[in-house]
Order: C-alpha cells, then structure tokens, then sequence
C-alpha cells in the first residue's frame, strides 16, 4: 500500500533519531553565520588615543581638573601612566617619557567638543 502523505506533514517531521546532533549542529551554524555577518557589518570604533607626555602629574591635572574627565582604572599601577574615559567606550591613555617631547604640527591634533567655550575659559 502506497500513502501519499500531505507538504505541510513532511515538514514537521521529527527529528532523525539516528542523528540527535543534527538539530544542533544546524542550530549552532546558523548562529555562527548570522553572528559573522553581523560583527562583518560592524564598523571599527576609537578605541583609545594614546599621548606621550613630559609631567605625567601636570597633564593629569589637566585633563582631570580643566576638561573634567574622569580618571579609570589602569592595569600597570607603575606611575607612569593615567588612564582617563572619553565618552561611552574611548579612552584617553597618558604614559609618561622622560625622553625629548617632538610637537608635531597642529594638523595631528586632539579635539574635544565643551558646550560653552565661554565658561570653560
């Protein structure tokens, strides 16, 4: 006896019991694919700006006291470094150089938007 068994039932058919992993072999490639293809499409964001600097103590100050940035932790703890946050996910790093300062020119800057130029200065 031939039975001719209707789509919509072939397509809930259960799952091969011989194979129990298929299922998730198929759930875990697809999720690796769609996570691929989002991080892919992801654009690269600043991470962190790191300056050399003369007196680590006086730009310190500076970018604590003058632009109110707040200071975060650093994993090195040896004094010659300050770490500070800059937004939700940047980060300004001060590492200290006894060595001569070079100033580039004022086309490789560092800028920072303030909401009144008035009362900042």
């Amino acid at each position: 006896m031939n039975v001719s068994l209707p789509a919509y039932y072939l397509s809930f058919r259960p799952i091969n019991r011989k194979h129990p992993m298929k299922k998730f072999i198929s759930l875990f490639l697809i999720f690796v694919i769609s996570t691929s293809v989002i991080l892919a499409q992801t654009k690269p964001h600043l991470n962190d700006i790191a300056l050399s600097v003369h007196d680590l103590g006086k730009s310190t100050q500076f970018y604590k006291s003058i632009l109110g940035l707040d200071i975060i932790p650093e994993p090195f703890h040896d004094g010659w470094h300050t770490w500070f946050a800059i937004g939700d996910s940047s980060q300004l790093h001060l590492i200290q150089n006894d060595g001569p300062i070079i100033t580039p020119s004022k086309n490789t800057h560092l800028c920072f938007s303030v909401s009144s130029v008035a009362s900042f200065s």
